[in-house]
């Protein structure tokens, strides 16, 4: 098409041209990978924490050797008492649970311990006879430790 090659070549600078006119995307800027902040010496004084539990100036140290809810309070606070002067009365149903419960816990171990006696007489006997190992034996035996320390 054009035998010259000076006549394609002012033909084509004008298209180049053209083409470095237009403008250059604008570059994307990332954002930054790590968050940095200065140090800087503070006053320490002003941010002290400290751990503690709140009590009133004075404190009695009574207590109850018992659980359970008071139900009437006979004297009043600053009163002058004397040893062995009741200060308040207690609901005696938790007593009374607490001993019954005790009570079916000792009738519970006299079972067990019964029965630990009658299996280690019973054993014996078969152990006399070879019917039975010395490790079972030992085993019946601190069965009925066990059943003995529980009652005492």
């Amino acid at each position: 098409m054009f035998k010259n090659k000076y006549l394609r070549f002012f033909l084509a600078l004008p298209l180049g041209l053209f083409g470095a006119c237009s403008e250059k995307p604008p570059e994307q800027t990332l954002p930054p990978l790590v968050v940095t902040q200065q140090v800087v010496a503070s006053d320490a004084r002003t941010q002290a924490t400290f751990a503690g539990e709140v009590r009133a100036r004075s404190e009695s140290a009574l207590g109850f050797r018992v659980g359970g809810k008071i139900t009437e309070r006979l004297v009043d606070v600053g009163a002058a008492v004397k040893a062995g002067t009741p200060l308040a009365l207690m609901d005696a149903r938790d007593l009374q649970l607490g001993a019954a419960a005790a009570k079916s816990q000792l009738a519970m171990a006299q079972a067990d311990l019964t029965q630990a006696q009658a299996d280690y007489t019973r054993y014996s006997d078969l152990f006399q006879k070879k019917f039975v190992s010395a490790a079972e034996i030992d085993k019946r035996k601190a069965t009925l430790d066990v059943a003995e320390a529980r009652l005492a």
